[in-house]
């Protein structure tokens, strides 16, 4: 569901050095490295982690989970406190799950109770009837939590991908709830307004 390859422009990855001046140059708390793009891509990112980590920044990463396997070594090294993983509809969760195996018995190896593990859901039309399933499917998996975020596509660079209406996504948040009760599962739902979304 990342949007960056329609944007255009000059592709890139943040540097260690940059990332090290943006930290020392204000009194972060917590840092979420993800957004336009694949954050297991960039070579540095884990040792952006541990620097953020030894200033006590509790550190978060959001990625698709492709080069997870990888990169468990490098996870647990770092000392990253939550890592999220972007699923966007019920196929592409179905081919993750064995991926996160490898992470998931290292975890129990170790003892640890980091990274905590998110699935992090796209609400949008084509995924729309597949949530409460997904949810089930992460709770069976052992993920920690699950968070539902609403289609980002401020720009409207895909107009292929719809949003659900207002009518429907309150349907959902019944269910969800409904079902976080019955699961005794975190769920955490979008806030109630973010900005107006189109087509409602």
């Amino acid at each position: 569901m990342c949007m960056r390859s329609n944007l255009g422009g000059p592709v890139g990855s943040l540097s260690q050095d940059d990332f090290e001046f943006i930290l020392d140059s204000y009194n972060f708390r917590y840092v979420a490295l993800h957004g336009w793009g694949e954050p297991l891509l960039n070579q540095e990112v884990f040792e952006m982690i541990r620097y953020a980590e030894a200033k006590g920044v509790h550190t978060n990463l959001t990625t698709n989970g492709t080069l997870i396997e990888e990169n468990i070594g490098n996870v647990f090294d770092s000392g990253l406190r939550e890592i999220a993983f972007g699923i966007c509809n019920k196929d592409v969760l179905l081919k993750f799950i064995p991926k996160r195996e490898k992470l998931m018995s290292e975890k129990a190896r170790l003892g640890s109770g980091t990274p905590k593990t998110y699935l992090d859901i796209t609400i949008y039309a084509e995924s729309y009837d597949e949530i409460p399933d997904m949810i089930k499917l992460a709770k069976e998996a052992g993920i920690d939590a699950v968070i539902l975020h609403r289609l980002f596509n401020v720009y409207n660079v895909d107009p292929d991908v719809k949003y659900v209406s207002k009518n429907e996504e309150e349907k959902l948040f019944h269910a969800v709830n409904e079902l976080k009760k019955d699961l005794k599962f975190e769920i955490y739902l979008p806030p109630e307004t973010v900005f107006a979304m189109p087509n409602r």
